[in-house]
């Protein structure tokens, strides 16, 4: 899923679903949990020279990132109010530093 497309970066989302299977072990004498699915979201920079970059929802990550925007992420994020935690506010993070010098 896209989450942002502008000329400098691209903020894609890759979700993942997988079985987790449990071992079982009779002799030990535990109850035994089902299988369960499982879920892993992954988020991936593209930047404008084509480089792929493995990125968190997190200030700290984005600023390892993308050195360049380190001192405004913060600063971004308090004046527009972004909560990270929120994948569109991740997407308009992205885009705000893409017009930020």
């Amino acid at each position: 899923e896209t989450l942002h497309e502008g000329a400098r970066y691209k903020l894609l989302e890759l979700h993942t679903k997988y079985l987790r299977k449990e071992k079982y072990m009779e002799n030990v004498g535990i109850v035994r949990r089902p299988d369960e699915y499982r879920s892993i979201y992954d988020f991936w920079l593209i930047t404008d020279d084509e480089s792929l970059i493995k990125v968190k929802r997190n200030a700290k990550t984005l600023a390892k990132a993308l050195p360049e925007h380190a001192k405004t992420i913060k600063s971004v994020m308090k004046s527009e109010k972004l909560n990270l935690k929120d994948k569109r506010d991740f997407g308009k993070l992205i885009a705000a530093l893409e017009t930020a010098k």
